[in-house]
C-alpha cells in the first residue's frame, strides 16, 4: 500500500474512533471533565489540548504491545525506562506499559495546561513537577480507554509516582 493511503487511512480510523469516544458515556464524561480544567496562561489552548488529549488516547487504545520491544535506549510505549528498572521485569516488558504511558502523558499534559510554564519538550524530559495533575481528569480517560481497568484518581496517583521513582522519562510514542 502506498504510504499516503496508509496515513489517510489510519487518519479516517482515529476520526472514527475520536466520534466513537465523543459519543460514548465514559468519553463523555472525561471530556466534561477536561472542558473544566483552566489555563494557566501558557499557548496551549483548550481547543488544542482536547484534540491532543483524544490523539494520544487513540494511540493507546491501538498500541500493540505483541510488536513493540524495548529499544537500546529503554524506549517502549512512549516511556524511556532506565536500565536497572528494565532489569527487574520478569518477561521483558511490563504488560501494563500502554496504560503507564498514557498515564504519564496525559498527566503531563494536563500540568503543562495548568501551569504557566512557556514549554515542555517531549526529548526524554523527567515528568514534571509544575501545574496541576488532575488525576481525577486523567483516571478518567485512561477509564475510559481501558475500560477494564476503572482506575480511580488514587490508582492513577500510584501509577505516576511510581514512574516519578523509577526515574521514567517521556518520549514519543512509536508509531506504526
Amino acid at each position: 500500500m502506498k504510504p499516503h493511503r496508509k496515513l489517510m487511512r489510519e487518519v479516517q480510523e482515529c476520526k472514527l474512533w475520536e466520534a466513537w469516544f465523543r459519543v460514548s458515556p465514559a468519553g463523555k464524561s472525561a471530556l466534561e471533565k477536561l472542558r473544566c480544567l483552566k489555563n494557566a496562561g501558557n499557548e496551549l489552548t483548550p481547543a488544542n489540548l482536547e484534540s491532543t488529549v483524544l490523539a494520544t488516547c487513540y494511540i493507546a487504545a491501538n498500541y500493540d504491545a505483541g510488536s513493540d520491544e524495548v529499544d537500546n535506549e529503554g524506549h517502549l510505549a512512549g516511556l524511556r525506562y532506565p536500565r536497572k528498572v528494565i532489569a527487574t521485569w520478569k518477561k521483558g516488558k511490563p504488560a501494563d506499559a500502554a496504560v503507564d504511558s498514557l498515564v504519564a502523558h496525559l498527566t503531563m499534559l494536563f500540568r503543562y495546561f495548568t501551569s504557566k510554564e512557556g514549554e515542555f519538550g517531549w526529548g526524554g524530559e523527567p515528568l514534571p513537577r509544575f501545574g496541576e495533575p488532575c488525576y481525577a481528569v486523567t483516571a478518567g480517560f485512561v477509564s475510559a480507554v481501558f475500560p477494564h481497568l476503572k482506575l480511580t484518581p488514587g490508582k492513577v496517583e500510584k501509577i505516576a509516582d511510581r514512574l516519578k521513582q523509577d526515574k521514567v522519562r517521556l518520549v514519543r510514542w512509536p508509531l506504526a
